[in-house]
């Protein structure tokens, strides 16, 4: 769902909740601002949170206002961001802000989204006027804890354990440990299993290789692949398995990559991405995603999405512009690469080069957005 769609059915509830707030014009003062944040931040919600700006509270009806060019205090994101970046945050962890202008019914709104992160609580480490240094605002329901209080102990607790993971399952745990690559014990090729340093309870296993080819083989010196599984386990428990292979022979590891299918007028178009909010896009930041970035992006043979929602919203505008899309003309090196997979008698239904036009197309649509 667009971040329009996600608004527009907030504003419609006619209400405030744990996640989104309204407010008719901007903040006034910084404080009031940097309060909001704090409490949106610290919601025990696990998701986004917003700050709806132009749209009246529901007392008054959840009447969208709107905003113009000549609104008082209305902000930037980069105001925003260089706000927070000079404030005095404990251990200089702090909240992940962006703002989206969206247009409905005619009106602007803007709409200041609070990332979800695993680093609540967020708190000051001294006083910034009227937030108090150390401590916990949070936000229950449609109230924020005031100024001058500090949460309860109950929340508190809450907010602790969401940092260190104590209040997940241990299949979401290897989310939050997978971003930890220096602490686990790997090496590839000469081991079969991995883990992780403080908690070698959760341990990745391995499968033997069988040589096997992708399109994506031949963008590498030496076309052989190798393909395998690996196994997440909890102790003894498989929680998750994963495809994984190397490519360029044995030299390089990654996660296989997934398949995306664009249906169009002009027929499928298919090729192979990476989304990074993914258990798969994690455990490849462990096997050796940096090899991913040695080249220029036009000439790798993925896309890599932030998310679900940034997939959906290019494969709309894909279809919007297939019949010109497919007419363009490939890179050479794109060519002499489906020469070569021909030659080997391979068969492809991914070709090079409706890789290399998605590609560069992704690069240039995300880059205008």
């Amino acid at each position: 769902m667009s971040i329009k769609e996600t608004i527009k059915e907030l504003i419609a509830t006619k209400r405030e909740g744990e996640y989104w707030d309204f407010k008719k014009e901007p903040h006034s003062n910084n404080s009031d601002l940097l309060h909001d944040i704090i409490c949106m931040s610290n919601a025990l919600i696990k998701q986004d949170k917003y700050i709806i700006v132009g749209v009246s509270d529901p007392a008054q009806g959840c009447i969208i206002e709107g905003l113009n060019s000549t609104t008082a205090n209305r902000k930037t994101q980069a105001k925003i961001i260089d706000f927070i970046q000079h404030l005095d945050f404990a251990g200089s962890i702090r909240p992940e802000v962006e703002v989206h202008t969206i247009t409905i019914d005619g009106k602007d709104v803007d709409v200041i989204r609070i990332l979800d992160r695993p680093n609540k609580p967020y708190y000051l480490a001294s006083d910034k006027d009227g937030v108090k240094a150390n401590y916990i605002y949070t936000r229950v329901g449609d109230t924020n804890t005031p100024k001058n209080k500090s949460a309860d102990i109950y929340h508190v607790e809450k907010l602790w354990r969401q940092r260190f993971s104590l209040d997940q399952s241990p299949l979401e745990r290897y989310n939050t440990l997978l971003n930890q690559k220096e602490s686990w014990v790997i090496d590839m090729g000469n081991k079969d299993y991995a883990y992780h340093q403080l908690f070698p309870e959760f341990r990745i296993e391995f499968s033997e290789t069988r040589e096997g080819w992708e399109t994506y083989s031949h963008y590498y010196t030496n076309p052989k692949s190798f393909f395998g599984v690996a196994f997440l386990k909890y102790f003894t428990t498989t929680l998750y398995e994963v495809q994984y292979c190397y490519v360029d022979e044995m030299r390089l590891p990654l996660v296989v990559p997934k398949i995306g299918v664009i249906n169009s007028q002009k027929g499928y178009i298919s090729y192979f991405y990476f989304q990074m909010d993914t258990i798969e896009w994690r455990l490849n930041t462990i096997l050796g995603l940096s090899f991913l970035y040695q080249r220029d992006p036009r000439y790798l043979p993925f896309i890599f999405y932030k998310d679900e929602e940034e997939k959906d919203a290019f494969h709309s505008h894909v279809k919007n512009i297939a019949e010109e899309l497919l007419t363009r003309e490939p890179e050479s090196f794109e060519i002499d690469k489906q020469k070569r997979i021909e030659e080997d008698g391979k068969g492809c239904g991914i070709t090079p080069q409706n890789i290399g036009r998605l590609v560069r197309e992704h690069i240039s649509w995300k880059s205008s957005r």
